[in-house]
């Protein structure tokens, strides 16, 4: 089978894998959910609603929507009798959107959210509101008190459930429980991507499209669990809660820009790069203005929210059309990289479409209550991370191929030591940075006799003999190098010095216990010279004295031996 088809069949069985995966945990979830919810009672019916001057009776929340604008400091009133068939310890769980809040049980009141209307310096927040009933409630009348906090603030009138006091931490789960999985899913893979980035930088590998993967997935991870409900496990500041909610949302935007241009490329042309900038620094101006806004509410949030969707269409226009892969195109992984980015185009723009209809449309608040942007930002960086990680894959086996060939460039075959190339470099590395260091020059004795009288295999194992010996007594010492034919040498760096004796004692005693064992004699001629000998020695002046107090040595033997 060849390598491409390889390739296709891995990646639809990784598409198939994913796909089943999502399925069951979409089951397993739903099963989790009908679960937890199995004691919960639906408290949406037959509610009466006073706005302005008006009233309506028997109102279905689910469907209901409040004509005209709604002003800050105006008082929605929610009145309905509580079942009679409720039990003790339950909680009244509902939504209100940057509302101040205050609930009455038989004209008593037993919540306030903020101090209700009275409050109003501080901001509300968007949150999940679980209000304890008295135990004594059963029967009695109910009024929930809204005070938007904003113009505009909401349209549509929260739902209400009935809930066990047992399964309260539970409920904050399963309030939004799709948003919340894929939250805490998307938060722990930022945190992990974020970690390898750091990793990937100082190893210096391409971290970059992980660090802005990462930094994405943890944003729009931690508004998910903001918007859930989450959150609210751990702080109760609502108004807090809801400006990390706008503002990870906010500056998820500029990671996804980076990846974009990470995975596409800057453009060609000085007109792309230019639209490549403008989109950025448009956005980081708006970023910061909604940073400024959440502290100084200039502008009304429900407002922002459409300011928001505006500067994010227009400006990933620019930084999208101002980016092009080029030739990247041809190749399979930035292919599926850029289908990551047509699934962001599409859940965005299904989810604008949500935004504004749910705002307009008199259909059930069920049908567009649920958010795209967590199953889009999911199945983005999916996409992007399996991308990602082949071409990591990819980088890293040419890296690998690179550095065989360059250890192949200098590395001896027969003895697999250092070459001549090698030492050259290391030399001339030495020489630059003025560090004082030693060479041994070694030559292995009646190479040519061994060659013609028992053949090259047999000169090849004596030069591999050698070689054994030296990295036995010099490994620990300094860089053993074969030069070539049937001479070797040893570059010793400042403070390795001392072991040289030691070296060249061990190297006298390997020799006599190889000549035991061995048909032909080894004998190892050595010279040595110090770069510290003389003022301004070169490497080659340094390699020419050991040179010449090795032949003096292997002179030397010569005449004793006859």
């Amino acid at each position: 089978m060849k390598e491409n088809d390889v390739s296709k069949t891995f990646r639809l069985r990784f598409f198939i894998f994913i796909a089943i995966a999502v399925a069951g945990v979409f089951i397993f979830v739903s099963a989790v959910n009908s679960f937890v919810k199995k004691d919960n009672i639906p408290f949406n019916q037959g509610w009466d609603m006073s706005f302005r001057d008006s009233f309506s009776k028997n109102v279905d929340l689910y469907r209901y929507r409040i004509s005209g604008r709604i002003k800050k400091g105006e008082a929605v009133l929610l009145d309905n009798r509580l079942p009679e068939t409720i039990g003790g310890s339950m909680i009244l769980s509902f939504r209100a959107e940057y509302s101040y809040v205050r609930v009455y049980v038989d004209g008593e009141c037993i919540y306030s959210y903020m101090g209700g209307k009275d409050n109003t310096q501080i901001t509300p927040g968007d949150a999940v509101h679980m209000v304890s009933l008295p135990e004594s409630a059963a029967g009695k009348l109910c009024r929930v008190a809204l005070h938007p906090g904003y113009d505009d603030a909401f349209n549509k009138l929260p739902l209400f459930t009935l809930i066990p006091a047992r399964q309260i931490s539970a409920s904050y789960m399963t309030s939004d429980i799709y948003t919340n999985l894929v939250g805490i899913f998307l938060f722990m893979t930022g945190l992990i991507l974020l970690i390898t980035s750091i990793v990937l930088f100082f190893s210096r590998r391409k971290w970059n499209i992980c660090f802005s993967l990462g930094l994405l997935s943890f944003l729009v991870g931690m508004w998910a669990l903001c918007r859930g409900g989450v959150i609210e496990l751990y702080s109760l500041d609502f108004s807090t809660n809801t400006r990390i909610e706008h503002l990870s949302l906010f500056f998820a935007v500029l990671p996804f820009m980076g990846l974009t241009i990470s995975i596409r490329g800057t453009g060609p042309s000085i007109k792309k790069r230019i639209c490549t900038a403008a989109g950025i620094a448009i956005y980081s101006a708006f970023y910061i203005f909604a940073l400024i806004n959440e502290y100084f509410n200039s502008v009304n949030i429900a407002h922002m929210y459409s300011i928001f969707q505006l500067v994010t269409v227009g400006c990933g226009f620019l930084v999208i059309y101002g980016t092009k892969s080029d030739d990247k195109e041809k190749r399979t992984v930035y292919r599926i990289m850029n289908a990551g980015l047509i699934v962001v185009i599409v859940g965005l723009a299904a989810d604008i479409i949500r935004y504004h209809a749910q705002r307009i449309m008199t259909v059930d608040s069920r049908v567009l209550n649920y958010s795209f942007i967590p199953i889009t930002a999911i199945c983005y960086i999916i996409i992007t991370g399996y991308s990602y990680l082949t071409m990591l894959n990819d980088f890293f086996i040419e890296q690998a191929n690179e550095e065989a060939l360059k250890r192949l460039a200098y590395t001896d075959i027969l003895t697999n030591l250092h070459n001549r190339a090698w030492s050259n470099n290391k030399l001339d590395e030495l020489y630059k940075k003025g560090l004082k260091y030693q060479i041994i020059s070694f030559d292995v004795n009646d190479l040519k006799i061994v060659n013609d009288s028992m053949g090259h295999a047999a000169g090849d194992a004596l030069l591999k003999d050698c070689a054994e010996i030296l990295n036995s007594c010099f490994d620990d010492v300094g860089h053993i190098v074969r030069t070539g034919g049937d001479e070797f040498l040893v570059i010793i760096t400042e403070g390795r010095k001392s072991f040289v004796t030691r070296g060249l004692k061990k190297m006298e005693k390997l020799e006599a216990e190889y000549n035991v064992m061995r048909k032909y004699h080894i004998k190892i001629s050595y010279g040595s010279a110090d770069s510290s000998e003389q003022e301004n020695m070169t490497p080659d002046m340094v390699l020419r004295l050991a040179d010449d107090r090795m032949y003096q040595m292997k002179k030397d033997k010569r005449f004793s031996n006859s």
